[in-house]
């Protein structure tokens, strides 16, 4: 999966439990959280090899 269908999903995700405000700011926020908390855990505990993509997925929620 590609770091934008990554975001895409993730965004998607998010916004299915945020519909009655507004959801997709809320979305985005909530996706983008998940994704700084996966960063924090490739960086932590499992080395830098997935850092990269993580930080793909990030910069593609950004640009959504």
């Amino acid at each position: 999966m590609t770091p934008k269908q990554k975001a895409e999903q993730l965004l998607e995700a998010m916004a299915f439990s945020c519909r009655e405000c507004d959801y997709e700011a809320k979305a985005k926020q909530c996706a983008l959280i998940a994704v700084d908390e996966i960063l924090k855990i490739c960086v932590d505990s499992l080395g830098l090899t997935d850092l990269d993509y993580w930080q793909d997925v990030k910069d593609e929620i950004d640009a959504l």
